[in-house]
């Protein structure tokens, strides 16, 4: 283990036996007092100290307390935040040194390093280069209304934007994720005939898998005033098209 100025015997009674984690609430204990992460609480039928059914188990509120007053630094490099043990899984999970992160698609569950090259290699998203700070991306539909476009890559000069676009019976919807360490803002614009329509969104964290504001249009208002025949696709695809564009004074802050 690593961050915690202590005997090993105390590191011990702190860690979980089974991912030697340490410990985080809730955190469980068999009947006969051997204590166990939650996680791992989800896939332990018995104990493995002893054996018993873990079905059994309870709360060690005794534990949990004890890691509300030790505090630990964290453990990726770069990082000189010191939190409590009972507060450290959550802030490891948000943590901008952190280079793990979960893969966004749904029932994926993956823990990657390099989220890019796992979406692209494992989800065949696709990456598509938006130059400097700015390009024009297209969706195609057939029908407009409950379509999902999932997610696509857009690389601007090597700053890297995830996006995820569906749309209900009602609006189209379109989320941005950065992948960085950092906010971004980013200019969406969409126009036809006089008309336009633009908004300023700011990104989420791919790593917080908490979406942000979606830049969204009524699916009325697409369908009247800013669609277009989609070209070299078959007869009924129609498409949107808008304008990205990647702010100069785009950073805000650090996740």
């Amino acid at each position: 283990m690593d961050g915690l100025l202590s005997t090993s015997s105390l590191q011990n009674s702190l860690e979980c036996p089974v991912c030697f984690e340490y410990l985080a609430p809730p955190v469980y204990q068999c009947p006969n007092g051997h204590s166990i992460c939650s996680r791992c609480h989800q896939h332990v039928p018995t104990c493995p100290e002893c054996r018993s059914d873990m079905s059994q188990s309870y709360r060690n509120l005794t534990i949990e307390k004890i890691l509300e007053s030790i505090q630990v630094k964290c453990r990726f490099p770069g990082c000189d935040v010191i939190t409590t043990l009972s507060a450290r899984s959550a802030h490891l999970s948000s943590c901008p040194f952190n280079p793990y992160v979960e893969c966004l698609y749904v029932g994926c569950n993956m823990i990657v390093e390099d989220l890019p090259s796992h979406l692209k290699s494992v989800h065949n998203v696709k990456e598509f280069d938006m130059s400097d700070i700015r390009g024009v991306r297209g969706w195609n539909s057939k029908s407009w209304r409950m379509a999902d476009w999932g997610f696509s890559i857009w690389n601007f000069n090597g700053e890297l934007i995830l996006n995820q676009s569906q749309s209900n019976r009602d609006f189209f919807y379109l989320w941005v994720f950065d992948i960085g360490n950092t906010r971004k803002r980013v200019k969406l614009t969409v126009e036809k005939d006089g008309k336009k329509v633009s908004f300023i969104l700011v990104t989420a964290s791919a790593r917080g898998r908490r979406k942000s504001m979606p830049f969204h249009l009524n699916i009325k208002e697409i369908e009247n005033h800013f669609l277009e025949a989609a070209e070299g696709l078959e007869e009924g695809y129609q498409r949107l098209t808008i304008h990205v564009e990647l702010l100069v004074d785009s950073t805000l802050k650090q996740a």
